[in-house]
C-alpha cells in the first residue's frame, strides 16, 4: 500500500460513519452488475464483523445482498452513471448483521471516473425514538379526548362523593371509596405534598401532581386540583377535587427528558460540529465540536448570525433558503451534502462540508446544520490526485503495455512493452488490428474485437481477459482495457488499449485450486492410514491389558513390536501432516521474481557434498539461466530432489544437477542419478507414496510438486532413458 493510500485509509478510519469506495463491475451488456470494494473504513469493518482483507475486492452485493431489495443498489448505479448524488434519509434496510430491520442515512457521490464514494450512518435509534415520540403523543391525544376526570368531594377525613368515571380510570367502584380517607388513595410519598397544596383555604384553586392508588394496588399519576367548596354543618371544610389521569403524559415527559439527555450526550460527543439556527439565521444551539472547529465558545455563538462561520460568498444563497416561504427550496437543499469553505474566528477559511435537517416547533422553522472540517481529507485527496496524475504521466511517457488505434488514418501504434508481451521484435513499426487479435486463442478473439468496435462506435469502455498464444508458442493470460479518447492535437477520435500480463497470478490461482483438491484427498488417505495404525495399537493394547500374564512371551513380544511399529508410523504420519500444512502455507504466500537457478543449484550442491558419503555429486550450472520463481521455494525444491537422488544413488553412485534454458521461455533444472530404477506403480508426487524398502516418509516429492505448481511450473520424474537411475525435471517460466 502506498503512503498516499495509507493516509487515505487512516483518514477514512477516523470517520464515525461507515464509508466505502467502490468500483462498478459491468456485465457483457455494460450494465452495472455489482460494485467491487476498493477502500473501506474501520467503522464499516466493525459493523460488518469482517477484516479489511476479507472485503477488499469483494462485490458489495456479496457483503450486503439486501441492497438490491431495499432499492439502494439502484441509486448507486444512477450515481455511478450520471454523477447525481444519492441522498437517502432513514432508509429502511433488512440488516444481515443484526438480523432485523435497521434505518440508515445514506450518502453516495461519484468520485474519480465512475467510482462511487458511499457513507451511511445508522440512525435506527433516531428513527425509533421519533416513532416512539409520535406514538406517545398519539396516546396522550386519545387520552385527552376520551378520558373523563375523576371528581371527588371530600373532607379532611372522609370521601363524601366519587364520580362514576373512577371505575374506568382507577378500577374502583364509587361506592367502595365512600367514607374512606382520601389519604388512603395517595401514594405514601405524595400524601403530605397533596394536603399541603390545599392548605391555604382562601388562596383559590390549588394544583399538584401525585400518584393515586388503583384498585389493583398500582398507582397512576394524576393532575390533582383542589377547590374549597364550602363546609359541612359540623364545620369541616368540604373540598371539590378533580383528578385527571396524566400517567401517559408523565411517561412521555420522562421519555422526552431521556431523549433530550441522549441527544445532548450525542451532540457533545460527536466530532462533527452542530449548529441550529432559527428562521432568521440566529444561532440557538452550538456544540463542543463547533467550539473546537470555529474558535467561538457557546456563550459567544448563541444569539449571533450564521455569518459567524459562513464566508460572505454564501450569504445570498443562505438568505434565499431562510426566506423560502413554503420551505421547498430549503428542504431540497437539505437533501444534499454541500462542499464549502468555512470561516474560523481568526478570519481564515478552511475546506468543509455540511448537511442540514429542517424541523419545526409549532409555527417556527429551524435548521440544524452538521458541519465537518475536511482539511485532512482534502489534502489526502489532493495528494492522491497528484500521484495519479504523476502515474498517468509516467505511463504515458513509458507507453507501457499499450496500443493506440487512429481510425481516421487506420494506423495502430504499439508500445515496446506490448511487443515484448507478444514476444515480437521491438521495431517501432506500426501494426494492424490482425496482428493484435490473431494471436488470441479461438473463442476469445471475437470478444476483444467486439470491445474495440464498441469503443469505436459509442465510446464504451471495456475490460477483457483473454489467452494469448505468443510468437514463440508460449500461452499467456492477459488483462486488457479498451477506451476512447480525443486527440488534443486535431480533435480526432482514438481508441486506446492496455494489456497486463497476469499469467503468473492466473496460474497461481489454478494451482491453489489443485492444491486444495489434492490436500483434501491427502487428508482422507491420512485419516484412513491413521485409523488403521490406531486400530492395531488399540487392539494389541487391549489384549495386553486383559491377558498380559496369560500370554506366552513370544506373543507378548509380538504385541509390543506391533504397537511400537504402528506408533512409529503414527508419529511419521503426524509429522508428515504438519509438514504438509507448513508447505501448503508456504506455497500460498510465496512471492515470485527473477531467480538465478544456477546459483541456487550450486549452493545446494555445496551443502550436500559433505553428506554424500561415497557418492559423487556434480553440478553443471549454466550462467544466466534466470527463472520466475521464489528463491526460498526453489531452494527447498532442489534440496529435496538432491537429497532424494543421493539417497537412492547407492554406494559409489553419482548425482548430477543441470540447469538449462529452452525455447518457449522455459527454464529447466534436471536432477538425476545412476542408482536403482523407480519401481513400477509408484505414484511419485503423491503424499506418502514410496517404495516400502526405501525409508523416508514419502513427502519429499509431494512437497516438490506443490511448490513447483505454486510457482507456475511443472515437474516430472521417471527412470532415465540413457542408462540406469532416475531423473527429475523441474520446468519454470523464464524471467523477462
Amino acid at each position: 500500500m502506498s503512503t498516499t493510500e495509507s493516509l487515505l485509509t487512516a483518514a477514512l478510519d477516523g470517520l464515525i460513519d461507515l464509508h466505502v469506495l467502490v468500483e462498478p463491475v459491468r456485465d457483457a451488456d455494460d450494465s452495472i452488475a455489482d460494485f467491487v470494494v476498493l477502500l473501506v473504513n474501520q467503522t464499516a469493518l466493525d459493523a460488518w464483523g469482517v477484516t479489511r482483507e476479507e472485503v477488499l475486492g469483494v462485490g458489495l452485493l456479496e457483503i450486503l445482498p439486501g441492497l438490491r431489495d431495499a432499492g439502494i443498489f439502484g441509486h448507486l448505479v444512477t450515481t455511478s452513471r450520471t454523477g447525481e448524488p444519492t441522498v437517502l434519509v432513514e432508509q429502511e434496510y433488512a440488516s444481515e448483521m443484526l438480523g432485523s430491520v435497521a434505518y440508515f442515512d445514506v450518502r453516495a457521490t461519484r468520485a474519480s471516473g465512475d467510482l462511487v464514494s458511499i457513507s451511511w450512518a445508522d440512525v435506527t435509534a433516531r428513527h425509533l425514538a421519533s416513532v416512539a415520540a409520535d406514538e406517545a403523543r398519539e396516546r396522550y391525544r386519545l387520552l385527552a379526548e376520551n378520558a373523563s376526570d375523576v371528581v371527588l368531594c371530600t373532607t379532611e377525613s372522609a370521601l363524601e362523593w366519587v364520580s362514576p368515571s373512577v371505575e374506568a380510570i382507577l378500577g374502583w367502584r364509587a361506592e367502595q371509596l365512600l367514607g374512606s380517607s382520601p389519604e388512603d388513595l395517595m401514594h405514601p410519598d405524595d400524601a403530605a405534598m397533596v394536603w399541603s397544596a390545599r392548605a391555604p383555604r382562601a388562596a383559590g384553586p390549588q394544583r399538584t401532581e401525585a400518584r393515586v392508588r388503583c384498585a389493583d394496588g398500582s398507582y397512576r399519576w394524576m393532575d390533582v386540583r383542589f377547590n374549597l367548596a364550602g363546609s359541612q354543618a359540623s364545620g369541616q371544610a368540604l373540598w371539590a377535587v378533580s383528578c385527571r389521569d396524566i400517567d401517559a403524559e408523565v411517561a412521555v415527559r420522562a421519555h422526552l427528558r431521556d431523549e433530550r439527555a441522549m441527544f445532548e450526550a450525542i451532540k457533545e460527543s460527536v466530532t462533527d460540529a452542530f449548529a441550529t439556527v432559527d428562521r432568521f439565521g440566529t444561532v440557538i444551539a452550538w456544540n463542543g465540536a463547533a467550539v473546537d472547529m470555529f474558535g467561538y465558545g457557546e456563550h459567544e455563538a448563541l444569539g449571533q448570525s450564521y455569518r459567524l462561520f459562513m464566508p460572505e460568498m454564501y450569504w445570498a444563497i443562505v438568505e434565499r433558503w431562510l426566506g423560502d416561504v413554503d420551505g421547498r427550496e430549503l428542504r431540497e437543499a437539505a437533501s444534499r451534502t454541500h462542499r464549502v469553505r468555512l470561516l474560523h474566528r481568526d478570519g481564515t477559511t478552511f475546506p468543509g462540508e455540511y448537511s442540514m435537517a429542517v424541523w419545526s416547533r409549532g409555527d417556527a422553522r429551524h435548521v440544524t446544520v452538521i458541519l465537518r472540517d475536511v482539511t485532512r481529507q482534502q489534502t489526502v485527496l489532493d495528494n492522491l490526485e497528484y500521484s495519479r496524475q504523476e502515474l498517468a504521466e509516467a505511463q504515458r511517457l513509458a507507453n507501457a503495455g499499450s496500443w493506440t488505434y487512429h481510425p481516421r488514418i487506420g494506423r495502430f501504434e504499439w508500445s515496446d512493452e506490448l511487443r515484448r508481451i507478444y514476444r515480437l521484435p521491438v521495431t517501432g513499426e506500426t501494426t494492424t488490428m490482425e496482428e493484435l487479435t490473431d494471436p488470441i486463442v479461438e473463442g476469445q478473439r471475437q470478444r476483444v474485437i467486439t470491445a474495440i468496435e464498441s469503443a469505436l462506435a459509442g465510446g464504451v469502455e471495456a475490460d477483457v481477459e483473454f489467452d494469448l498464444r505468443c510468437a514463440d508458442g508460449e500461452l499467456k493470460r492477459l488483462r486488457g482495457r479498451v477506451a476512447t479518447a480525443t486527440d488534443p492535437r486535431d480533435g480526432s477520435l482514438r481508441v486506446r488499449g492496455s494489456a497486463v500480463d497476469i499469467t503468473g497470478a492466473h496460474r497461481a490461482a489454478e494451482a491453489r485450486v489443485r492444491r486444495t483438491a489434492r490436500h483434501a484427498d491427502y487428508l482422507a488417505r491420512v485419516e484412513h492410514t491413521l485409523r488403521t495404525h490406531l486400530s492395531v495399537v488399540e487392539g494389541w493394547s487391549g489384549i495386553l491389558e486383559k491377558t498380559f500374564d496369560d500370554l506366552p512371551p513370544t506373543v507378548r513380544d509380538e504385541a509390543i513390536g506391533a504397537i511400537r511399529r504402528n506408533a512409529t508410523s503414527l508419529v511419521t504420519h503426524v509429522k508428515g501432516l504438519m509438514n504438509e500444512s507448513a508447505f501448503l502455507a508456504q506455497a500460498d504466500v510465496m512471492e515470485v521474481g527473477p531467480v538465478d537457478v544456477a546459483i541456487v543449484a550450486a549452493a545446494v550442491a555445496a551443502d550436500y557434498r559433505g553428506l554424500a558419503e561415497g557418492r559423487r555429486l556434480e553440478v553443471s550450472p549454466r550462467s544466466g539461466v534466470v527463472a520466475t520463481a521464489s528463491a526460498e521455494g526453489l531452494d527447498t525444491i532442489v534440496r529435496h530432489l538432491v537429497e532424494n537422488s543421493v539417497h537412492h544413488a547407492g554406494e559409489g553412485g553419482s548425482v548430477e544437477v543441470l540447469t538449462r534454458s529452452l525455447p518457449g521461455r522455459t527454464v529447466e533444472i534436471v536432477v538425476r542419478n545412476d542408482g536403482a530404477p523407480i519401481p513400477d506403480g509408484v505414484e511419485l508426487f503423491t503424499a506418502f507414496a514410496k517404495d516400502r524398502s526405501s525409508g523416508g516418509n514419502g513427502l519429499g516429492l509431494h512437497v516438490v510438486s506443490t511448490l513447483v505448481e505454486a510457482m507456475g511450473g511443472r515437474v516430472s520424474g521417471g527412470n532415465r532413458a540413457d542408462g540406469p537411475g532416475a531423473q527429475f525435471v523441474v520446468a519454470l517460466p523464464a524471467a523477462d
